[in-house]
């Protein structure tokens, strides 16, 4: 499906919870750490695309992560709020 995934939790223990389950799955092509999602991860950009779970300003979201998707046309796909 995907050549690799990163995810990023804050919650150490849902860290260490997926780890452990993809470990025993036997999925080896995800990498989950522990951080802030809003940043990215600017050190394995650029993506294909970019999906979050946490909510971002409906009129703001950051340059530097905009700029962390490959394209243009590379979806960043985030729920938003006020």
């Amino acid at each position: 499906m995907c050549k690799h995934v990163y995810s990023v939790e804050r919650d150490p223990k849902r860290v260490e919870f997926a780890k452990d389950r993809l470990a025993k799955l036997g999925i080896e092509n995800v990498t989950i750490m522990q951080g802030d999602a809003a940043e990215g991860l600017p050190h394995s950009a650029p993506f294909d695309r970019m999906i979050f779970g946490c909510a971002f300003s409906q009129d703001h979201v950051e340059q530097d992560l905009l700029d962390q998707v490959a394209e243009q046309q590379s979806p960043l796909i985030a729920p938003t709020g006020q």
